[in-house]
């Protein structure tokens, strides 16, 4: 070789070491000149000489390859490569020409090569450690270049020079730079590590596409292999090339997939990308891409790891970041990062950034894509639900109506399944929403068309887990929404059945059970409000406790914060419930409490708080009516300021606008009125009350109070003023109040209404208003009846009743007043009555008449029964017999009143027996089937009784699916069913007169008669009802007002002795109160007799020839403590005979009402030997009860059933066995029940009044105890016709009720109720001794033959015989008390009731 290509060489060598050292763009210019100088005078030289060494030619080919290769890689980096073909085209040219030379240049530095010579000098050049450089540096960028060429032609940037072989080739190139070694830690020699990794790495992704041409087991291993040999050699896994070895290492293992573990060994590598990769690599970018879909592959393999969604979140955020908002991918990437956020973001009751961040993802989508583009419905359904859910946490900042739009749009244009999203999801979602945007609307059409959406999507339903569960609780906001606009009973139904399964249907871990209950809760106190029963108020009220104690035991995080967030409201509506349950009681005391619990809340809340207003009406309304309760008027002023501010501040279209103005209305009248009459307040309220009216549906249940109270401010006014504009108005307006809400079920607000326009017309008296407001009058109790009926219980029952007989004994009076002023329909002093107020009947055809006459013809011919209220002259009219009966009319009408007012409690209890004939006659078979049925079996142990428990407990207790213990509504809808059939019998009717003469035909009586204390400007009186059946009218002018001073002495002093009764016998205390009591008993006992019973025993109903006339006595009020038996007649004081007791002249019984005397009566008696059943002492706390029961037992009825404390006794005598004396369904019960132990007046109601039994086996020691109560529920299972027995109650006040007299509310009575055809019982405390023989001798009496009152009178006849003579075989433990009988404390105690 010449001095001149082999300096060319060489510099060219230099030239490019000096690049490779700094890169300086110039040096590779002068090695690229120098060694092509080089190689073309080596071409130019080896030519001419035979002998050229052929590895000189290799390396210069080599260098030169080399220096090719730099240039193209130098021209490949240049920023404007990929978009200036020519700058691409000469670097394809360079890489074309460094493949060519390198190629050569490998092939001969190949020590392996075939044609390779074995000269001594060539070997020598090859084994030199320049020729290894350069060899290895050759085949190493020959590998590089040849690879690259691989790529471009994969990634279709085509380049002319490209071959088939080109993967193979850089695969062969590399191995050779790398010196063939397989791979293993090991660094070769001649390889610096960077270099190594480098070519260690793009073998590996050569071997990879090389596995992608030609799949094999084989090929993927090896591969895999390299690729992670290469990373194992790198110390910084975030370099670029590591980064990009990860992502090969990646796609190989996705696209050659072999086991669940190559996916998960993909996923990592690629994290591993994305996350070390900078923010605007091209590589985070597809390492994005491919994530975002691994991770919902693995999630929908059910794979999926905790940091799973993190990592597919942020690597949706990248592709939100790289991708341009054109990008088809990009918009997609915004969808499914707003769908992982969301859930995400809705964990809190917070606006989380995450939301927030979901939010801003859905807009900027919507505002990319094209209106046709398939992505759009899914994402206004998603953004529409996150709205929904973010105008939770902060309404203001996240408008309800935003949502709405979205949720519309979504339903409007989506497919049924569009992008995994269900369109019935969607559109259950927009009824919610809709719901909550209405919440304080009042455009019924808006509610119509939500409900109409529900049933649409019921119809095809989503599969989504709990789709069913909320459909149900938006139809219940729904009907509870419709309700308060249309008033309507079917709606709130609706709402409490759907609220029910949206109940049943959430798990117990669902806090949406929360909320369901919560809204049960509101429908059962809005049905309530509606005439409801009370327990409807009291579950309303446990339910919301529940509520309270389940939103504060909640962990502070997540959604509980969001009931949390509710706890201002619910305290708030709590509190109501709270206050209206103890107005029904008068409980004072609560009430005082809850408005300072008010007051409290509203003092809380910030002045722009919706709820605050609302809440300030709240409180000043209970403010105003404790303030009333008890007497007290500075209050009373500031809570009417309060109320009309509160109305005032609250904006028009508001739910709540109307029920505060209303109030404030009402508070405005109360002020008129309160505490003297003001015309100018007067006026003020009017006006108030008129602008309220004329902006308020008259339909609703806000504009039907404030007709009404408008009406009775006129009526007060009317009063005061007298002009007839104000009583003609408010006559006119209570009227249309009626016409708009007595169609249905009777309520109390009828009657109330019924009531008021029954005082205007008989304060009015123009023509024609006597019999309009009498007939009102009745029509206002029949619908007080009604409403009595409709409840549940008795104890509810009661609460309706109440104060029923002062109002029943008013129209009474009317009636009488008529009746004794000749003012009957038709005559001359009331012209147009008959056709003034009298309807025809349902069926509309004109003279069809509904009614019954005095004397009618045939028990209840001609009468239409109802529950319905009865309008007035609807229901008694001039009966077919003619003209005759009509001066009896208003008689009849007192009859009917004095009736409607008594025992509506007992009346309740046993009304029911024969409802399923009168539900099937009616068409009624399901609601028949569901009565006869009984009540439902609790699901999954929830009884209704759990509703007393614990608040918290409830929830906790309820298994998944099992169904809230609910207030039982069958009574009410199988009544109001009832109410709504025309011309069918109804329960709430009391007996006729006709029918009431029949039964005391059966039962061998001569009258009725109905006591009646003064009152009305009339003295006591006496309405009678005889065996003939008519109504006569007997005065008591002894009893004037002010003249009853023996009977009130005598209840003091009875109350006073009932006090000292738990004090020794001898303590001077109970002995002083027991001598009082005496006295009074006696002066009662001669007032009664000289007052009463005389005048009213000379009635010609009750001469009878010779034989004592039967006498049965229905005494109101104050009268009903009197023992009329005991009456003093003659005191033989003038002739000194012995005093004369009425006993001794007219056999006399008593009875709760006419009704249940009917009923009784229509019994048959059971034979005494047929099932007689003997109790004795059970409570073991009367021990003279254990001889009584003995010898009643071993002398009377030897083969009868024996229980107590008694020697012989069959069973211990606990409730259960002395219910099951009773009759029911499959039984008749015991002819006679003899019950020998203690009862207990105690309690706050009549109906706690108890008999002391035997506790249950393993019960608490109160489970001995038989209340009324607890009789008057056996009363409802009885069978209609069933025979009966008697029931004789020797223990102490069985047949007393201090309270509710009108109730006659007593165990004798509930039992009569149970099914008994006779009850003996006792009004007050009597000796041990004195009573078991009272009772000895009355049992013989029985079996004698004498009926049971006769037998009771013959009984206290003998003990008031000064020559009485004991029993044959009376035993001697018994006869030695047959001192003292004829006291009045210990013959009079007893009275019968019965037939």
């Amino acid at each position: 070789m010449t001095a001149g290509h082999r300096e060319l060489l060489d510099r060219g060598r230099a030239h490019l070491t000096a690049y490779e050292a700094d890169g300086e763009p110039g040096r590779l210019d002068a090695a690229l000149e120098a060694l092509t100088a080089g190689y073309a005078r080596l071409a130019q030289d080896g030519g001419s000489d035979p002998v050229a060494d052929p590895a000189e030619f290799a390396e210069a080919r080599a260098l030169l390859g080399l220096a090719h290769a730099m240039r193209h890689w130098q021209l490949r980096e240049q920023p404007d490569h990929p978009g200036d073909p020519a700058r691409r085209a000469a670097a394809l040219g360079e890489r074309a020409e460094a493949t060519d030379l390198l190629g050569l240049a490998v092939n001969w530095l190949d020590p392996a090569a075939a044609d390779r010579t074995t000269t001594a000098d060539r070997t020598t050049a090859v084994a030199d450690g320049t020729a290894t450089a350069d060899r290895t540096a050759a085949a190493a960028h020959l590998g590089l270049l040849l690879h690259a060429r691989h790529e471009d032609t994969k990634a279709d940037r085509p380049d002319p020079a490209a071959r088939p072989d080109d993967l193979d080739r850089s695969i062969s190139a590399l191995r050779t730079a790398l010196g063939h070694r397989p791979a293993h830690r090991a660094e070769p020699d001649h390889l610096d590590p960077d270099t190594h990794v480098l070519l260690a790495g793009t073998l590996g992704c050569a071997l990879a596409d090389h596995c992608d041409r030609t799949p094999g087991t084989a090929a993927l291993r090896a591969a895999t292999a390299q690729l992670e040999y290469a990373l194992d050699l790198q110390s910084d896994l975030r370099t670029q090339l590591a980064l990009e070895v990860r992502e090969r290492l990646a796609v190989l293992l996705l696209d050659h997939p072999d086991t669940p573990e190559q996916l998960d060994r993909a996923v990592e590598q690629l994290e591993h990308v994305a996350a070390d990769s900078d923010p605007d690599d091209p590589l985070r970018l597809r390492a994005a891409l491919r994530l975002a879909d691994l991770y919902g592959e693995r999630a929908a393999a059910d794979r999926a790891r905790p940091e799973d969604q993190d990592r597919r979140i942020d690597r949706l955020r990248d592709l939100r970041r790289l991708l341009p908002a054109d990008d088809p991918y990009g918009a997609t990437a915004r969808w499914l990062l707003a769908n992982q956020l969301t859930p995400r973001g809705l964990q809190d009751a917070r606006i989380s950034p995450s939301a927030l961040e979901a939010e801003d993802a859905l807009r900027e989508n919507l505002a990319a894509l094209t209106v046709d583009d398939p992505l759009r419905p899914p994402c206004h359904a998603v953004l529409g639900s996150l709205l929904t859910a973010l105008n939770q946490r902060d309404p203001l900042s996240h408008p309800i109506a935003d949502g709405v739009h979205h949720l519309e749009t979504a339903v409007r244009t989506m497919a049924e399944l569009d992008h995994g999203i269900r369109r019935a999801d969607i559109a259950n979602q927009l009824a919610h929403a809709r719901l909550v945007a209405g919440q304080y609307g009042t455009d019924q059409g808006e509610v119509d068309g939500t409900i109409e959406l529900l049933r649409g999507i019921q119809h095809d339903p989503s599969e989504t887990a709990g789709f069913s569960q909320h459909v149900h609780a938006s139809l219940g906001s729904a009907f509870g929404h419709r309700f308060t606009l249309s008033n309507s009973p079917q709606d709130l139904d609706a709402a409490i059945r759907h609220q029910t399964e949206a109940f049943r249907a959430a798990g117990p871990d669902d806090l949406n059970r929360v909320v369901y209950l919560q809204n049960l809760a509101t429908s059962l106190h809005q049905r309530y409000q509606a005439g409801g029963d009370k327990q409807d108020l009291e579950a309303a009220l446990r339910y919301y406790d529940e509520v309270l104690a389940h939103a504060a035991a909640q962990p502070a995080e997540g959604l509980a914060d969001l009931l949390r967030a509710d706890l201002p409201a619910l305290r708030r509506y709590r509190l109501m419930l709270a206050f209206q349950l103890a107005l029904t009681v008068r409980d004072t005391a609560t009430m005082g409490r809850v408005v300072e619990e008010l007051e409290s809340l509203t003092g809380e809340l910030a002045a722009d708080d919706p709820l605050r207003d609302l809440a300030l009406g709240d409180f000043g309304a209970a403010m105003l009516i404790h303030a009333m309760t008890t007497g007290r008027s500075e209050p009373a002023i500031r809570a009417i300021g309060i109320m009309v501010q509160a109305a005032d501040r609250t904006p028009a279209g508001n739910l709540y606008k109307p029920l505060l103005t209303m109030r404030a209305a009402g508070a405005l009248t109360m002020l008129a009125v309160e505490p003297g009459y003001s015309e100018h307040r007067a006026r003020a309220a009017l006006d108030y009350l008129d602008r309220f009216l004329a902006d308020t549906d008259p339909d609703s249940l806000e504009g039907i109070r404030g007709a009404l109270m408008r009406s009775a401010l006129l009526r007060v006014r009317y009063q005061h003023g007298r002009r007839p504009a104000d009583g003609a108005e408010a006559i006119a307006s209570a009227t249309a109040v009626r016409d708009r809400i007595r169609h249905g079920a009777p309520t109390e607000v009828l009657a109330t209404v019924s009531g008021l326009l029954a005082d205007l017309h008989r304060e009015r008296l123009a023509p024609g208003d006597r019999a309009a407001g009498r007939d009102l009058g009745l029509a206002g109790l029949r619908e007080t009846a009604a409403a009595a009926l409709l409840q549940a219980t008795a104890d509810h029952a009661l609460t309706v009743a109440r104060n029923t007989a002062a109002r029943a004994l008013r129209i009474a009076r009317w009636c009488l007043d008529d009746h004794q002023l000749g003012q009957e329909p038709g005559e001359p002093g009331e012209p147009g009555e008959p056709g003034e107020h009298r309807r025809t009947s349902r069926g509309g055809e004109p003279g069809e008449q509904r009614g019954s006459s005095l004397r009618s013809g045939e028990p209840g011919e001609g009468r239409g029964s109802s529950l319905r209220s009865g309008e007035p002259g609807e229901h008694r009219q001039t009966p077919p017999g003619g003209e005759s009966a009509q001066p009896q009319s208003a008689l009849r009408g007192a009859v009917e009143a004095l009736e409607l007012g008594r025992g509506l409690v007992l009346h309740a209890s046993t009304a029911t027996t024969d409802v399923p004939d009168q539900l099937r006659a009616a068409g009624h078979h399901d609601l028949a089937a569901a009565w006869q049925a009984g009540p439902p079996p609790s699901d999954g142990g929830a009884a209704a009784g759990t509703i007393g428990l614990e608040p918290g407990s409830l929830l906790a207790e309820l298994p998944d699916g099992a169904l809230v213990p609910m207030p039982d509504d069958l009574r009410r809808r199988a009544l109001t069913a009832l109410a709504a059939a025309p011309g069918g019998p109804g329960p709430a009717t009391p007996p006729s007169v006709e029918e009431v003469g029949a039964a005391l035909r059966a039962a061998g009586a001569h009258a009725l008669a109905y006591l009646l204390p003064p009152g009305g400007g009339r003295n006591g009186e006496a309405v009678l009802v005889t065996a003939d059946g008519r109504g006569e009218l007997q005065p008591l002018t002894l009893v004037r007002a002010g003249s009853l001073t023996a009977v009130t002495a005598y209840r003091d002093a009875h109350r006073a002795r009932q006090a000292t009764l738990t004090l020794p016998g001898r303590h001077p205390e109970r002995r002083a109160a027991r001598h009082r009591w005496r006295a009074a008993l006696a002066e009662l006992c001669d007032w009664a007799g000289t007052a009463v019973l005389r005048p009213l025993l000379r009635h010609p109903a009750l001469r009878t020839d010779g034989t004592p006339p039967r006498l049965v006595l229905v005494p109101f009020g104050e009268f009903g403590r009197v023992p009329w038996h005991a009456g003093l007649l003659h005191s033989g004081l003038r002739d000194g005979s012995r005093p004369v007791r009425a006993a001794e002249r007219v056999v006399l019984s008593y009875a709760a009402s006419a009704r249940q005397f009917c009923q009784t009566v229509a019994r048959e008696r059971l034979p005494l030997d047929r099932h007689p059943v003997i109790v004795g002492d059970p409570a073991r706390n009367l021990p003279g009860a254990e001889i009584e029961a003995e010898y009643l037992h071993a002398d009377h009825y030897p083969d009868g059933t024996l229980l107590g404390y008694v020697t012989g006794a069959q069973g211990p005598g606990t409730p259960a066995e002395v219910l099951a004396a009773l009759p029911a369904p499959g039984r008749a019960g015991a002819s006679v029940l003899h019950l020998a132990c203690h009862a207990r007046p105690l309690g706050r109601s009549p109906l706690e009044a108890h008999l002391e039994l035997a506790p249950a086996p393993d019960g608490p020691p109160d489970s001995g105890r038989l209340p009324v109560a607890d009789i008057l529920r056996q009363a409802q299972g009885r069978p209609p016709a069933a025979p009966g027995g008697l029931v004789v109650l020797d223990a102490c006040v069985s047949d007393h009720s201090d309270d509710d007299l009108d109730e006659a509310l007593t165990l004798s009575t509930a039992f009569l109720a149970a099914g008994a055809t006779g009850v003996i019982g006792s009004r007050w405390e009597v000796q041990d001794d004195q009573v078991g023989l009272l009772m000895y001798v009355l049992h013989g009496r029985l079996r004698l033959g004498d009926p049971p009152a006769e037998a009771l009178r013959a009984t206290q006849l003998w003990a008031l015989d000064p020559d009485r003579r004991l029993p044959a075989g009376t035993p001697d433990e018994l006869a030695d008390a047959a001192t003292g009988l004829d006291a009045l404390e210990a013959w009079a105690a007893f009275g019968y009731q019965g037939r």
